[in-house]
Formats: structure tokens, C-alpha cells, sequence
């Protein structure tokens, strides 16, 4: 696996990052058997998994020089955030020792709360392989809270982009709930570019747009939730 110059340099840096970050949280925690302050422990652990996201890049880049190969799609997200609940839990009890120690059991109970759930749900969707996700975006609707409030587009394909990346191989539909007029359109093309696999009444520019990219058109009379293999 031949590494371009912008993976070596990324790869690369980013060793170095988690090295430097390694040897910090080292001399952080060594502080602490010196002088018996939990501050010091909590901030080692939070400066070690601060980092953590750079783990896969470094785990990666030393494995491509080492046997050429490299860490799985699996492999990276699971190493690269497994922990961050931790880390934010570890950074807080530094933080509420130092502020709002009466408020601290509540804070960190919370947090703690919120982290499993995150867990859960990341593993969950980390570990499983849906035969079809579908994306919705608001439609502001008259007297309503939200009857201002438009979705971005520019907002909306970061999701696509984050869900495609989440999950390769499983097809991505955009349903029919999502704005119209202008920002439809831009919603539409927007989608194709992050990488969604199917669009419930596409406007006729995201058509065009997708027969310009190369990309097969293929017309179905069903709901977009309706796995592919099931039309």
C-alpha cells in the first residue's frame, strides 16, 4: 500500500501527535503517585484519550510501513471513539474539583448517564448493518414553533457525508420530508455529492445533476423507506 505524500505527512504527524500526547499524560500521572492528587491522575487520563482520535491514524500509518496494510473501517472508528465518554467524564471531576464541587456527584452522575447511552448507541450502530438508512429534514410548517427555522443545506449533506462514512456499504435514501422550492434543490444536489444512494421525488435539476456525475438513474413507485430488494 503506497502511501501519497499528504497520508505520509498526515500519518506521520499524527504519530507524532499521540507520542507527544502519550509521554505528557506519562509525566501526569507519575505526578500523581509523587504527590497524591487526584487532579493529576484525571488530567493524564483526559490528555491520553483527548487524543484518541489520532490513535487509528497512528496505529495505521505504522502498520502501512510495518506489513502494508491498514486498520479496517471497523477498526478505526471503534479504536478512535470508544473512549470519549471517559475522557470527558475524567476531564470533568478535574474541572467540578476545582468548580461547582457541591454540584459535582450531580455532573458527573449525568454525564456518566449520557455517556452509556452514547455508548450504546454507538457501538449499536457501529456493529450493525442496516439493509437501508433514510434521512429526514424539517419542513417549517405554519403556526408552529418552528415555522422559521430552515434546514441548511450545506447542514444536511454534512450528515449524509458523516452516515456514508459511518456506514459504506449500506444505501442512504433522503425522503420526501425534507424543504422545497430553492433549497430543495441545492438539498438534492448537495445529497448526490455526499454520497446518498436513493432520493424520494427528486427535483429535475438533481436528476441532471446526477446523469452529469455519470451516475445510473433507476425509478421506483415506493415509499423511500422500502429496502431496494424488497421493489
Amino acid at each position: 500500500m503506497a502511501l501519497e505524500f499528504m497520508d505520509f505527512y498526515n500519518g506521520l504527524t499524527g504519530t507524532i501527535f499521540v507520542l507527544i500526547s502519550i509521554f505528557v499524560a506519562i509525566k501526569l500521572i507519575s505526578k500523581y503517585f509523587e504527590h497524591k492528587k487526584r487532579g493529576l491522575l484525571f488530567a493524564g487520563l483526559t490528555w491520553l484519550i483527548i487524543c484518541e482520535t489520532y490513535w487509528p491514524v497512528a496505529i495505521s500509518f505504522i502498520l502501512v510501513i510495518l506489513t502494508n496494510s491498514s486498520l479496517t473501517d471497523l477498526q478505526y472508528f471503534f479504536i478512535g471513539a470508544f473512549l470519549i465518554p471517559l475522557g470527558l467524564l475524567s476531564w470533568l471531576v478535574v474541572f467540578t474539583d476545582l468548580v461547582y464541587k457541591s454540584k459535582q456527584k450531580v455532573i458527573l452522575s449525568l454525564v456518566m448517564i449520557t455517556g452509556i447511552v452514547w455508548e450504546i448507541f454507538y457501538m449499536f450502530f457501529l456493529f450493525t448493518n442496516p439493509s437501508l438508512i433514510v434521512l429526514l429534514g424539517l419542513i417549517p410548517t405554519t403556526d408552529t414553533p418552528m415555522k422559521d427555522i430552515a434546514p441548511n443545506a450545506q447542514n444536511i449533506a454534512k450528515i449524509i457525508a458523516t452516515t456514508r462514512i459511518l456506514f459504506p456499504h449500506t444505501p442512504i435514501s433522503l425522503g420526501c420530508m425534507r424543504p422545497g422550492k430553492k433549497v430543495r434543490v441545492q438539498i438534492d444536489q448537495y445529497a448526490i455529492e455526499a454520497g446518498v444512494n436513493r432520493i424520494e421525488i427528486p427535483t429535475y435539476r438533481a436528476m441532471q445533476f446526477a446523469s452529469k456525475k455519470g451516475l445510473e438513474i433507476h425509478k421506483y413507485d415506493s415509499c423511500c423507506a422500502v429496502p431496494l430488494q424488497l421493489l
